[in-house]
């Protein structure tokens, strides 16, 4: 499901965007604007090509309230003077501003486990007063071309177990926006994980732990977890060769190349196969595709037998496999 807003989604407070199960991607468009608001949580969705919109009408809190918006910046999700804010397992990519701009007072934001790629501002947080303050946790930063994690006016900026990958060119994860002195902004780096020369640069004193209740916890896994980090190091090894490459990293190349396709297969699995995706991902050595295929298989027997599905006993593995995965 790809959707193209007319102009930007605002959200109100105490509300969720929840993807999870589907492909929900909004795109070609204007996207998603935070405002004032708190309690909020987008999760399992796509975000990319975003576009600037044109001034015009807009819904902001009810049916009955709509507001006179000027042009938006194109930003992926912009987060203006809100707190209590959580963006999860999100794909942002290719907007004409920021992927995330958390901005004006913003507080209490949290970016998790998400996938930050193809665009220069990863990320702004011009949180302007000494409680702003931003935990960015389990999340891929890939090739940025400017800066992963930015900020200006003093913000707090906690930067933990996430994976940040540099590109040949550029290798510092941070920047800081401004002409004054600021050794002393509290930013902070804990358990991340840095490949091909990428590193933070920490300042301040004191903790960036966040205050969190402990309903509200969030027990970060480890950033790099060994086999999806050695695949990205094989990756940009042979990448970098520019001619006699051996026969070995050739080998590892097309091992990674089926991994991925084993990855994105298993990723696009409907809700009834969760359990069994769940199982295969836990081994030890996550088994093959064929392999996956053949349990997929045994799974949707199994299905029709209680009768929970509704597929035709007929239907040729192609079919079934067309089946199993959500297709936009």
């Amino acid at each position: 499901m790809v959707i193209k807003l007319k102009n930007e989604l605002m959200l109100n407070s105490y509300k969720t965007i929840d993807g999870r199960g589907f492909k929900v991607e909004i795109a070609n468009g204007p996207c998603i604007t935070i405002h004032n608001v708190s309690h909020v949580i987008v999760h399992g969705i796509m975000i990319h090509y975003c576009k600037p919109s044109n001034p015009g009408l807009v819904r902001s809190s009810s049916i009955e309230h709509v507001v006179h918006r000027q042009r938006s910046d194109g930003d992926g999700i912009s987060v203006f003077a809100s707190s209590n804010i959580w963006i999860d397992h999100c794909y942002l990519a290719r907007c004409t501003d920021g992927l995330i701009d958390v901005i004006h007072n913003s507080t209490n934001v949290t970016m998790s486990n998400n996938y930050f790629t193809l665009h220069d501002k990863v990320s702004i947080k011009k949180l302007k007063v000494r409680f702003g303050y931003a935990h960015v946790v389990n999340n891929r930063y890939y090739e940025w071309s400017m800066y992963a994690i930015g900020g200006s006016a003093h913000p707090t900026i906690f930067s933990q177990a996430n994976l940040f990958i540099a590109s040949n060119n550029k290798k510092e994860v941070t920047k800081r926006e401004t002409n004054e002195k600021w050794t002393n902004w509290n930013w902070r780096s804990y358990g991340d994980e840095f490949i091909n020369g990428a590193f933070f640069n920490s300042s301040g004193t004191g903790t960036c732990d966040p205050l969190y209740s402990q309903s509200q916890n969030i027990i970060a896994a480890k950033a790099s977890m060994d086999n999806v980090v050695k695949r990205l190091q094989l990756e940009l090894e042979i990448a970098n060769y520019k001619q006699d490459v051996p026969k070995a990293p050739l080998a590892a190349v097309q091992e990674v190349y089926n991994t991925r396709r084993r990855d994105q297969f298993l990723k696009k699995l409907r809700l009834e196969f969760e359990v069994v995706r769940g199982a295969l991902l836990k081994r030890n050595h996550v088994p093959s595709l064929d392999t996956c295929v053949n349990e997929l298989l045994r799974k949707e027997q199994h299905l029709l037998t209680h009768g929970i599905m509704s597929l035709a006993t007929t239907a040729n593995n192609i079919v079934i496999l067309w089946k199993w995965v959500y297709v936009s």
